[in-house]
Protein backbone atom coordinates (compact mmCIF):
# COMPACT_ATOMS: atom_id res chain seq x y z
CA UNK A 1 0.00 0.00 0.00
CA UNK A 2 1.15 3.62 -0.50
CA UNK A 3 0.72 6.77 1.64
CA UNK A 4 1.39 10.62 1.62
CA UNK A 5 3.27 12.37 3.43
CA UNK A 6 2.24 14.10 6.65
CA UNK A 7 0.62 12.02 9.41
CA UNK A 8 2.22 10.16 12.22
CA UNK A 9 3.65 6.60 11.76
CA UNK A 10 1.81 4.17 11.97
CA UNK A 11 2.57 0.76 12.92
CA UNK A 12 0.81 -1.53 10.55
CA UNK A 13 0.31 -0.56 6.83
CA UNK A 14 3.56 -2.11 5.12
CA UNK A 15 6.47 -3.50 6.03
CA UNK A 16 8.53 -2.80 2.99
CA UNK A 17 12.17 -1.82 3.17
CA UNK A 18 14.56 -0.85 6.39
CA UNK A 19 11.35 -2.12 8.29
CA UNK A 20 10.57 1.60 8.52
CA UNK A 21 6.55 1.31 8.45
CA UNK A 22 5.12 3.80 6.29
CA UNK A 23 3.20 7.27 7.51
CA UNK A 24 0.00 7.68 6.93
CA UNK A 25 -1.39 10.50 5.29
CA UNK A 26 -3.88 13.70 5.23
CA UNK A 27 -7.08 14.22 3.27
CA UNK A 28 -8.80 17.48 2.90
CA UNK A 29 -11.63 18.46 4.79
CA UNK A 30 -12.71 16.65 9.26
CA UNK A 31 -15.64 13.80 9.22
CA UNK A 32 -18.31 14.50 11.48
CA UNK A 33 -19.57 12.73 14.05
CA UNK A 34 -23.02 12.83 15.94
CA UNK A 35 -22.27 14.86 19.97
CA UNK A 36 -24.21 12.56 21.25
CA UNK A 37 -21.93 9.53 20.27
CA UNK A 38 -18.94 11.49 21.44
CA UNK A 39 -16.40 9.64 23.76
CA UNK A 40 -15.11 12.37 26.65
CA UNK A 41 -11.22 13.34 24.79
CA UNK A 42 -8.35 13.99 26.85
CA UNK A 43 -4.89 15.50 25.97
CA UNK A 44 -2.39 12.83 27.51
CA UNK A 45 0.74 16.07 26.99
CA UNK A 46 2.88 13.96 25.01
CA UNK A 47 3.70 15.15 21.58
CA UNK A 48 3.61 11.88 19.36
CA UNK A 49 0.82 8.73 19.34
CA UNK A 50 -0.24 6.67 22.69
CA UNK A 51 0.23 3.19 21.18
CA UNK A 52 -1.18 0.75 23.46
CA UNK A 53 -3.70 1.14 26.84
CA UNK A 54 -3.61 -1.75 29.27
CA UNK A 55 -7.21 -2.81 31.76
CA UNK A 56 -6.03 -0.61 34.65
CA UNK A 57 -5.63 2.27 32.72
CA UNK A 58 -2.20 2.83 31.65
CA UNK A 59 -0.92 4.14 28.31
CA UNK A 60 2.01 4.12 26.67
CA UNK A 61 2.98 6.37 23.47
CA UNK A 62 6.07 6.31 21.32
CA UNK A 63 8.57 7.38 24.05
CA UNK A 64 6.51 7.52 27.24
CA UNK A 65 4.54 6.09 29.81
CA UNK A 66 1.33 7.73 31.03
CA UNK A 67 -0.05 6.51 34.56
CA UNK A 68 -2.79 8.35 36.28
CA UNK A 69 -2.15 11.29 33.86
CA UNK A 70 1.51 11.47 34.81
CA UNK A 71 3.89 11.06 31.89
CA UNK A 72 7.03 8.93 32.75
CA UNK A 73 10.09 8.20 30.76
CA UNK A 74 9.65 4.62 29.67
CA UNK A 75 11.32 2.29 31.95
CA UNK A 76 14.09 -0.57 32.32
CA UNK A 77 15.84 2.09 29.15
CA UNK A 78 13.38 0.99 26.91
CA UNK A 79 13.76 3.69 23.55
CA UNK A 80 10.43 2.83 21.95
CA UNK A 81 7.45 1.59 23.27
CA UNK A 82 4.88 -0.07 21.43
CA UNK A 83 2.73 -2.51 23.37
CA UNK A 84 1.48 -2.71 26.78
CA UNK A 85 -0.32 -5.63 29.12
CA UNK A 86 -2.54 -5.83 31.92
CA UNK A 87 0.71 -7.38 34.16
CA UNK A 88 2.44 -3.90 33.23
CA UNK A 89 4.88 -5.61 30.85
CA UNK A 90 6.29 -3.13 28.32
CA UNK A 91 7.43 -4.37 24.90
CA UNK A 92 9.69 -2.08 22.83
CA UNK A 93 13.20 -1.11 21.55
CA UNK A 94 16.77 -0.97 23.35
CA UNK A 95 18.97 1.09 21.12
CA UNK A 96 16.63 -0.36 18.12
CA UNK A 97 16.78 -3.83 19.10
CA UNK A 98 13.06 -5.24 20.29
CA UNK A 99 13.29 -6.25 23.95
CA UNK A 100 10.73 -6.17 26.91
CA UNK A 101 11.04 -5.02 30.02
CA UNK A 102 8.43 -6.54 32.59
CA UNK A 103 8.45 -4.53 35.80
CA UNK A 104 11.65 -5.13 36.95
CA UNK A 105 14.69 -5.87 34.28
CA UNK A 106 14.55 -5.49 30.79
CA UNK A 107 15.38 -8.42 28.09
CA UNK A 108 17.03 -7.77 24.81
CA UNK A 109 15.07 -9.96 22.43
CA UNK A 110 17.73 -9.52 19.66
CA UNK A 111 17.30 -10.13 16.00
CA UNK A 112 16.47 -13.38 14.03
CA UNK A 113 19.75 -13.48 12.30
CA UNK A 114 22.94 -12.28 12.68
CA UNK A 115 23.07 -10.43 9.69
CA UNK A 116 19.76 -8.47 10.10
CA UNK A 117 20.19 -4.58 10.75
CA UNK A 118 17.08 -3.78 11.47
CA UNK A 119 14.14 -5.54 13.86
CA UNK A 120 10.90 -4.04 15.60
CA UNK A 121 8.19 -5.01 18.00
CA UNK A 122 4.56 -4.73 16.84
CA UNK A 123 2.74 -6.60 19.45
CA UNK A 124 2.44 -8.73 22.94
CA UNK A 125 -0.15 -10.69 24.36
CA UNK A 126 -0.97 -11.10 28.45
CA UNK A 127 2.00 -13.65 28.58
CA UNK A 128 5.04 -11.42 27.61
CA UNK A 129 4.65 -13.20 24.31
CA UNK A 130 5.94 -10.60 21.72
CA UNK A 131 5.89 -10.34 18.02
CA UNK A 132 7.52 -8.41 14.92
CA UNK A 133 9.30 -8.03 12.30
CA UNK A 134 13.38 -8.42 11.46
CA UNK A 135 15.58 -8.56 8.44
CA UNK A 136 17.71 -6.18 6.47
CA UNK A 137 17.26 -4.52 2.90
CA UNK A 138 19.47 -7.39 1.37
CA UNK A 139 17.02 -9.98 2.91
CA UNK A 140 13.63 -8.19 3.49
CA UNK A 141 11.36 -8.55 6.61
CA UNK A 142 10.71 -11.92 8.25
CA UNK A 143 8.23 -12.23 11.31
CA UNK A 144 9.05 -13.14 14.27
CA UNK A 145 7.55 -14.84 17.53
CA UNK A 146 9.73 -14.34 20.66
CA UNK A 147 7.91 -17.25 23.51
CA UNK A 148 9.27 -18.31 26.77
CA UNK A 149 12.85 -16.59 26.17
CA UNK A 150 13.25 -17.93 22.03
CA UNK A 151 13.56 -16.44 18.75
CA UNK A 152 11.87 -18.11 15.98
CA UNK A 153 10.75 -17.26 12.57
CA UNK A 154 7.46 -17.42 11.40
CA UNK A 155 7.47 -19.15 8.14
CA UNK A 156 5.50 -17.85 5.01
CA UNK A 157 6.09 -18.58 0.90
CA UNK A 158 6.29 -15.16 0.60
CA UNK A 159 9.76 -12.74 -0.24
CA UNK A 160 8.97 -10.76 2.97
CA UNK A 161 6.55 -11.15 6.28
CA UNK A 162 5.52 -9.92 9.26
CA UNK A 163 4.01 -11.09 12.79
CA UNK A 164 1.08 -7.88 13.68
CA UNK A 165 -0.32 -9.26 16.91
CA UNK A 166 -0.48 -12.07 18.86
CA UNK A 167 -4.02 -13.48 21.34
CA UNK A 168 -3.12 -15.26 24.76
CA UNK A 169 -3.80 -18.43 22.92
CA UNK A 170 -0.43 -18.15 20.85
CA UNK A 171 -2.51 -17.30 17.35
CA UNK A 172 -0.79 -15.21 15.35
CA UNK A 173 -1.68 -12.59 12.77
CA UNK A 174 -0.08 -10.50 9.92
CA UNK A 175 0.99 -11.08 6.26
CA UNK A 176 3.39 -11.75 3.81
CA UNK A 177 4.66 -10.18 0.50
CA UNK A 178 4.55 -12.53 -2.39
CA UNK A 179 6.69 -12.96 -5.55
CA UNK A 180 4.03 -10.36 -7.07
CA UNK A 181 4.74 -7.76 -4.65
CA UNK A 182 1.15 -8.46 -3.18
CA UNK A 183 0.55 -8.08 0.56
CA UNK A 184 -1.64 -11.05 2.01
CA UNK A 185 -3.10 -11.24 5.03
CA UNK A 186 -2.19 -14.60 7.65
CA UNK A 187 -3.27 -16.36 10.36
CA UNK A 188 -0.33 -18.47 12.33
CA UNK A 189 -1.46 -20.88 14.39
CA UNK A 190 0.67 -22.22 17.52
CA UNK A 191 2.95 -24.72 16.37
CA UNK A 192 3.76 -22.38 13.53
CA UNK A 193 0.78 -23.62 10.55
CA UNK A 194 0.03 -20.71 8.83
CA UNK A 195 -3.23 -20.30 7.45
CA UNK A 196 -4.38 -17.26 4.30
CA UNK A 197 -7.16 -14.76 4.72
CA UNK A 198 -9.08 -13.89 1.89
CA UNK A 199 -9.13 -10.57 0.70
CA UNK A 200 -11.80 -8.07 -0.03
CA UNK A 201 -11.49 -7.88 -3.67
CA UNK A 202 -10.31 -11.57 -3.94
CA UNK A 203 -7.15 -13.14 -5.07
CA UNK A 204 -4.90 -10.16 -5.90
CA UNK A 205 -6.22 -7.64 -3.75
CA UNK A 206 -3.42 -6.74 -1.19
CA UNK A 207 -4.72 -7.57 2.84
CA UNK A 208 -2.91 -7.31 6.52
CA UNK A 209 -4.28 -8.34 9.46
CA UNK A 210 -2.96 -6.88 12.54
CA UNK A 211 -4.40 -7.97 15.32
CA UNK A 212 -6.33 -10.78 16.70
CA UNK A 213 -8.32 -11.60 20.00
CA UNK A 214 -9.04 -14.42 22.13
CA UNK A 215 -12.04 -15.65 20.15
CA UNK A 216 -10.20 -15.82 16.73
CA UNK A 217 -11.41 -12.60 15.38
CA UNK A 218 -8.89 -11.11 13.21
CA UNK A 219 -8.81 -7.47 11.76
CA UNK A 220 -6.97 -5.42 9.47
CA UNK A 221 -7.02 -4.05 5.97
CA UNK A 222 -7.63 -5.46 2.14
CA UNK A 223 -7.83 -3.87 -0.83
CA UNK A 224 -11.41 -3.97 -2.29
CA UNK A 225 -10.06 -4.95 -5.50
CA UNK A 226 -6.34 -4.98 -7.38
CA UNK A 227 -6.69 -1.52 -7.93
CA UNK A 228 -9.53 -0.42 -5.52
CA UNK A 229 -9.33 1.49 -2.17
CA UNK A 230 -8.57 -0.42 1.19
CA UNK A 231 -11.41 -1.01 4.01
CA UNK A 232 -11.15 -1.62 7.26
CA UNK A 233 -12.14 -5.24 7.71
CA UNK A 234 -12.79 -7.97 10.46
CA UNK A 235 -11.88 -11.72 9.74
CA UNK A 236 -13.97 -14.35 11.35
CA UNK A 237 -12.67 -17.12 13.26
CA UNK A 238 -13.75 -18.89 10.10
CA UNK A 239 -12.18 -16.50 8.13
CA UNK A 240 -15.24 -14.33 6.23
CA UNK A 241 -14.44 -11.42 5.88
CA UNK A 242 -16.35 -8.00 6.33
CA UNK A 243 -15.53 -4.60 6.27
CA UNK A 244 -16.09 -2.72 10.04
CA UNK A 245 -15.77 0.88 8.39
CA UNK A 246 -18.50 3.80 7.40
CA UNK A 247 -19.76 3.48 3.57
CA UNK A 248 -17.86 5.50 1.23
CA UNK A 249 -14.21 4.98 3.01
CA UNK A 250 -11.26 4.33 0.44
CA UNK A 251 -8.99 4.28 3.00
CA UNK A 252 -9.56 1.84 6.68
CA UNK A 253 -7.38 0.50 8.81
CA UNK A 254 -8.53 -1.51 12.02
CA UNK A 255 -6.13 -1.88 13.90
CA UNK A 256 -7.27 -3.45 17.39
CA UNK A 257 -9.65 -5.08 18.52
CA UNK A 258 -10.64 -6.59 22.21
CA UNK A 259 -12.19 -9.39 23.53
CA UNK A 260 -15.45 -8.19 23.33
CA UNK A 261 -15.31 -7.72 19.76
CA UNK A 262 -14.66 -3.60 20.14
CA UNK A 263 -12.66 -2.54 16.92
CA UNK A 264 -10.77 1.06 16.40
CA UNK A 265 -8.90 2.64 13.84
CA UNK A 266 -8.98 4.92 10.93
CA UNK A 267 -11.38 6.03 8.18
CA UNK A 268 -10.36 8.50 4.79
CA UNK A 269 -12.31 9.14 1.68
CA UNK A 270 -12.10 11.60 -1.06
CA UNK A 271 -14.27 13.95 1.08
CA UNK A 272 -12.77 13.11 4.47
CA UNK A 273 -9.49 13.37 6.66
CA UNK A 274 -7.73 10.88 8.26
CA UNK A 275 -10.52 10.22 11.59
CA UNK A 276 -10.19 8.00 14.18
CA UNK A 277 -13.07 5.39 14.62
CA UNK A 278 -14.57 2.98 17.05
CA UNK A 279 -16.87 -0.07 16.10
CA UNK A 280 -18.60 -1.41 18.91
CA UNK A 281 -19.39 -5.36 18.85
CA UNK A 282 -22.89 -4.29 18.00
CA UNK A 283 -22.08 -2.66 15.86
CA UNK A 284 -22.24 0.99 16.91
CA UNK A 285 -19.78 2.92 14.93
CA UNK A 286 -18.61 6.33 16.29
CA UNK A 287 -16.11 8.87 14.42
CA UNK A 288 -13.74 10.66 16.51
CA UNK A 289 -12.69 13.89 14.84
CA UNK A 290 -9.66 15.95 15.63
CA UNK A 291 -9.85 18.96 17.63
CA UNK A 292 -8.13 22.00 15.83
CA UNK A 293 -5.86 22.85 15.01
CA UNK A 294 -5.38 19.55 14.40
CA UNK A 295 -6.56 18.26 11.30
CA UNK A 296 -6.58 14.38 11.37
CA UNK A 297 -6.58 11.40 14.33
CA UNK A 298 -5.79 7.91 14.02
CA UNK A 299 -7.22 4.87 16.96
CA UNK A 300 -4.41 2.32 17.50
CA UNK A 301 -5.73 0.29 20.39
CA UNK A 302 -8.99 -0.08 22.61
CA UNK A 303 -9.00 -1.52 26.16
CA UNK A 304 -11.72 -4.16 27.76
CA UNK A 305 -13.25 -0.84 29.13
CA UNK A 306 -13.38 0.91 25.71
CA UNK A 307 -10.69 3.18 26.61
CA UNK A 308 -8.99 3.99 23.14
CA UNK A 309 -5.98 5.84 22.62
CA UNK A 310 -4.13 7.16 19.02
CA UNK A 311 -3.68 10.36 18.44
CA UNK A 312 -3.92 13.70 16.70
CA UNK A 313 -1.73 15.13 14.21
CA UNK A 314 -1.43 18.16 11.24
CA UNK A 315 1.56 18.84 9.23
CA UNK A 316 3.05 20.64 12.03
CA UNK A 317 2.18 18.65 15.44
CA UNK A 318 1.28 15.56 16.94
CA UNK A 319 -0.79 15.14 20.29
CA UNK A 320 -1.14 11.75 22.31
CA UNK A 321 -4.99 11.41 22.68
CA UNK A 322 -7.59 9.36 24.76
CA UNK A 323 -10.87 8.92 23.87
CA UNK A 324 -13.42 7.09 26.83
CA UNK A 325 -16.68 6.17 27.33
CA UNK A 326 -19.19 9.11 28.44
Amino acid sequence: MSTTSGGPAHRYVTFAAAGVLAATGLLSGPASASPRQQPVRSDLGAQECARDVNAHGVVVTDTHLVVRGRVTALPGGLDAGVALNDRGWVAGTVRGVPAVWDGRRTTVIGLLHPSDTFAFVTGMNERGDVVGGSGSTATGTRAFLWHSGRLVELRSPGTTALASGINDRGQVVGGYTDADQQQNAVRWLPGGTMVELPALGGPGASSLATDVNNSGVAVGYSAEGTSGGLRAVRWAPSGSVSTVDPAGTTLGIASDIDDRGDIVGETSSATTAQTAFLRTASGQLTLMPPEPPQSGSTALAVSERRVVVGCEFSADATVSTRWSPR
